[in-house]
């Protein structure tokens, strides 16, 4: 399924929602009624690696800080356990930009729960964790990740964030209107 991730005004009732249908007004057909249709952007893929994080007692977070020349468009979290010692902990992750919180708990990661899947990790226990919803990053954005140790010793674990980086279809840095920033931000 796809889900169009930025929005613009519709070109065919301009915005209106509505079109001329002889006498009569009807539905947009383009757009549905909303007035709003998705925008034409060039996705490359990209993904943004956390460097290990140590899931222990403290509870200390990572940062990571967006690079500046685009959007980022996330579409699935990554987790890989470093150690197969069988700790239980919970990641949480948020979007120190705005305070976007992406669970109001922290996500499970059991190593060994999952196995066999084909990744640039060097372990097998990975745990893809897909958004219903793609979320768009500002440029220069923070993403914060919290470990929270539920059951045994000190781990290591590797954090992706599969994506794509947005661009305007000629490849330029998306130039979008201050509601639009804002909607994003939100």
């Amino acid at each position: 399924m796809n889900f169009p991730s930025l929005l613009t005004r519709c070109t065919a009732c301009r915005g209106r929602g509505i079109v001329a249908a002889g006498d009569l007004a009807a539905l947009c057909p383009q757009c549905g009624g909303s007035g709003r249709a998705p925008m034409r952007v060039r996705r490359i893929p990209y993904d943004y690696c956390f460097p290990p994080i140590t899931v222990n007692a403290s509870q200390t977070p990572v940062e990571l800080q967006l690079d500046d020349d685009s959007f980022f468009e996330l579409v699935a979290w990554v987790a890989n356990d470093l150690s197969s010692n069988g700790n239980l902990y919970t990641l949480q992750a948020a979007d120190t930009s705005n305070g976007w919180q992406f669970s109001n708990a922290g996500l499970f990661v059991r190593p060994g729960a999952v196995t066999g899947m084909q990744s640039n990790f060097a372990s097998k226990a990975i745990l893809p964790f897909s958004l219903v919803a793609p979320y768009i990053f500002v440029p220069s954005a923070t993403v914060q990740i919290t470990p929270v140790l539920l059951a045994g010793g000190a781990s290591s674990v590797n954090v992706a964030m599969k994506g794509f980086k947005l661009f305007a279809p000629d490849g330029s840095p998306l130039s979008l209107a201050g509601s639009q920033q804002q909607a994003v931000a939100a």
